[in-house]
Parts: structure tokens; C-alpha cells; sequence
């Protein structure tokens, strides 16, 4: 049975190996633009909609700051589903990412990652192209992807992904054949998890960075410091989250018996008064309607055919 991996117990997976201790600024409303013929850069940005803020910096009522990690600690799962989210709902890609951005803000990768590509400057901008939005929801299915298969060891699956994934993943794919990594790490299955583990690592570098806090001293107790990660970008938040998804490990989960889908067990999301709630180890399911169908198909249908078999 093949696993796959779920949003629902993603989070808090950062317990194992250190937390996040960042805030992003938002606008309370952003909104769609779109660049018309006239205006520099045009062709460059077709079909051309981006997302901007609709107030002002200076409307200090209309901006919040929030910690993206502790809101929804799944944001990365939940972001690169969202290409399967459109398809359901029928919407339209500037939909999709507009809630999105009303929801979290925007992923801020306008930033330094972008000054190579099309972008109206290579600083940090209050607007990011839907197009781009999408490159990036690609990416991070692509990835969440090679790590099911790489979970799976489902060799088979590696060339379907390089080629839906493509381009980025052909010429990654193309680089790792030929250099002596296929060897080392084990071939097409070994390609899975090394594109995991360095776009994880590029994207993380890109926008969160180790940090040191020092928390004041106490009448009694001295000065201390406690370590973790800060995010640039609301897409440094969700690849902190893969991040240490991937350090935590496949010891760290479970599979549903139901329908064999990942469940991992390295914690869950904070509580009503924001306090952590410990992992359950003891997890058989992945979520309450496997349960049901579980003890549906196990318990409940046996027993009404073994009592119609008895009244025949």
C-alpha cells in the first residue's frame, strides 16, 4: 500500500531539532492589480495580475504581525496543494492566491531569489506576481512529492515526477546522473531525497537564518539563551516546516491502517491557550473518517452479513 504524506500532524515536527522565534507583518487586505500594454514590463509579467496590498504602510491599523508557524504549523502542505485546491474548487489562479494572501500574506518571493527572473526590482517589493505565486506552489508539491517516493521506495515513480516537475527537476535530474552523487546516494531512488534535501536547504538559506536569543536575567536565575530559526519571508516559514519535517525522520511517523497514509507523530498543533500538546504515539489513523471506514469495513459490515447469512 502506497503512503502518502497529509497535512493534518505535519506540524510541530521543529520540537525535535529547535522552534522558529520570527513575526511577519501583513496588510489586513491585499488585492489584485494587473499590468496593462502600456506600462513598463508588460510582456514580461503576462498574463500579468499580481498581488498587492490595498492600504497604505502608513495606515498603521490596516497591518498586523503574526508568526506564520504558530497560526498553522501544516502551511507547507496545505500550500503546495493548492494547484489540486483550484482544480476542485474550479477557480481561477489569481482566486486562489488572493485568499491566500488575505489569509497569510504574501510569500515574499520578490525578494533576492528573484533577481534573476522577471520582476519590477530585485529588493523586497509589496507585490508578487500570481504567476510566480503558482512557480512556487509548484515547487513545493514537487518536493513534497519526491519525498513521499523517497518514503515509499518507489523508484518507478522518479522519472514520472522529473518529468511533471520539469523543468527545475530535469536539470537538476540531468546534473545528478552524470556527476559520481547517482552512485553515492543510490541512483534514481537516491535522487529523491537529494532533491529534497537541497532545494529544502537552498530555500532556507535564502529566507530564514540560526539565531540566538538571550532572555533577561531573573532576582535569581542568570541571563539564558535559547536557539532556533527566524524566517525572512512568509516562504521561509513554510520550507522552516520542511525543513524539519525531513531532520525529524521517518522514525518520527506512523501509517494509517486504513488507507496507508503518512501520519507523523512528532507532535501537533498548539492548544487553545497556545501551549504545545505532546505527540501521540498511539495513532492508528489519520483522521476520523479512515477510522470510520476502518471499523466499517472491519467490524460493522461483518457483522450485518453474518447476521443475514443467519436469517437466510
Amino acid at each position: 500500500m502506497q503512503r502518502r504524506l497529509r497535512g493534518e500532524d505535519f506540524a510541530e515536527s521543529q520540537e525535535l531539532v529547535g522552534g522558529a522565534g520570527s513575526s511577519l507583518e501583513v496588510c489586513k487586505e491585499y488585492e489584485l492589480g494587473q499590468v496593462r500594454g502600456g506600462e513598463s514590463r508588460a510582456r514580461e509579467a503576462e498574463p500579468g495580475f499580481y498581488l498587492e496590498p490595498k492600504y497604505d504602510r502608513e495606515d498603521r491599523d490596516a497591518w498586523r504581525y503574526y508568526d506564520p508557524i504558530r497560526k498553522d504549523p501544516g502551511l507547507f502542505f496545505e500550500f503546495a496543494r493548492l494547484r489540486e485546491k483550484m482544480r476542485r474548487e474550479q477557480a481561477q489562479p489569481s482566486e486562489i492566491a488572493l485568499d491566500w494572501a488575505n489569509e497569510y500574506g504574501l510569500l515574499g518571493c520578490s525578494r533576492e531569489f528573484y533577481q534573476n527572473r522577471r520582476t519590477f526590482e530585485t529588493q523586497a517589493v509589496p507585490h508578487e506576481f500570481v504567476a510566480h505565486f503558482f512557480e512556487e506552489v509548484d515547487r513545493a508539491a514537487g518536493i513534497l512529492a519526491f519525498y513521499q517516493a523517497s518514503l515509499n521506495q518507489d523508484e518507478d515513480a522518479i522519472l514520472p515526477l522529473v518529468r511533471q516537475y520539469r523543468p527545475w527537476t530535469e536539470d537538476l535530474f540531468v546534473r545528478y546522473i552524470a556527476s559520481d552523487e547517482a552512485e553515492l546516494y543510490g541512483g534514481r531512488l537516491g535522487f529523491a531525497l537529494y532533491l529534497v534535501t537541497s532545494e529544502v536547504v537552498r530555500m532556507v538559506h535564502t529566507f530564514a537564518f540560526p539565531k540566538l536569543t538571550l532572555h533577561p536575567a531573573g532576582p535569581t536565575t542568570p541571563p539564558g539563551l535559547s536557539s532556533g530559526y527566524g524566517y525572512l519571508t512568509l516562504l521561509g516559514a513554510m520550507y522552516l516546516q520542511m525543513y524539519w519535517l525531513v531532520a525529524a525522520g521517518e522514525k518520527h511517523v506512523a501509517y494509517c491502517r486504513q488507507c496507508g497514509d503518512l501520519i507523523l507523530l512528532t507532535g501537533r498543533a498548539p492548544g487553545p491557550e497556545g501551549k504545545p500538546r505532546k505527540p501521540r504515539r498511539d495513532r492508528r489513523y489519520c483522521g476520523d473518517a479512515c477510522r470510520q471506514r476502518y471499523h466499517y469495513r472491519n467490524a460493522t459490515k461483518p457483522k450485518r452479513e453474518a447476521e443475514r447469512s443467519q436469517q437466510q
